[in-house]
């Protein structure tokens, strides 16, 4: 298989896909945008529900592998990882946030059910595995987290919110879209549990 092709294609359908939605793209509009037949198309994913799924692990991919980058930067034990760690964080959150936009959302749990169930299941599995966890329970050694929190209780706070709210029923009842909701959940978020001197000094605005 050409993998530059399949690149391309899975290129074409993020940008595509992130700006109108799944279920409003055809197969058609992503071959004339990448540039090459249908019927080429059809021979490197045959179906769209294929190019979905395998357009959405690239993405679970590409954040897993810029997670994995930050625990490689903890493990390093620089007095000053935790402030590139979480600037990091906050970059993969956006780009997170840019390719799932609410309509991704909501056309992923209304047309693709078991699509959308399998990558949540997914992301939920590898929050449990410890890296959330992990970032914290490292900030808070460093004296960038408060002393006074219970970083487990943050930790299930943060996977509750994930799950609980930042889901198209909540967000289409807000006046406001999926990359505002991630960006003031995340600012809350984090205005709560860093220390003053962190937030001053580093990150938040107060």
């Amino acid at each position: 298989m050409n993998t530059d092709l399949k690149d391309r294609i899975i290129q074409t359908s993020i940008r595509l896909f992130s700006q109108n939605g799944l279920k409003n793209i055809n197969t058609d509009l992503i071959a004339q945008e990448a540039g090459i037949s249908k019927r080429t198309l059809y021979e490197i994913f045959p179906s769209k529900e294929q190019l979905i799924k395998e357009v959405i692990m690239h993405l679970t991919n590409s954040i897993l592998l810029e997670v994995q980058k930050m625990n490689n930067v903890i493990d390093e034990e620089n007095e000053n990882n935790f402030e590139i760690v979480f600037q990091h964080l906050i970059k993969v959150m956006n780009e997170l946030k840019n390719n799932f936009t609410k309509q991704v959302i909501s056309d992923l749990k209304r047309f693709y059910p078991e699509i959308w169930e399998e990558i949540h299941t997914f992301f939920m599995l590898k929050m449990k595995e410890g890296f959330f966890l992990k970032i914290f329970h490292y900030g808070q050694d460093k004296g960038y987290i408060r002393k006074d929190i219970n970083i487990d209780l943050v930790y299930f706070i943060h996977i509750t919110i994930l799950e609980n709210v930042v889901t198209p029923e909540i967000i289409s009842e807000l006046p406001m879209s999926t990359n505002d909701v991630m960006k003031s959940i995340f600012d809350i978020f984090l205005r709560g549990i860093l220390t003053e001197k962190y937030r001053k000094d580093q990150l938040i605005e107060t």
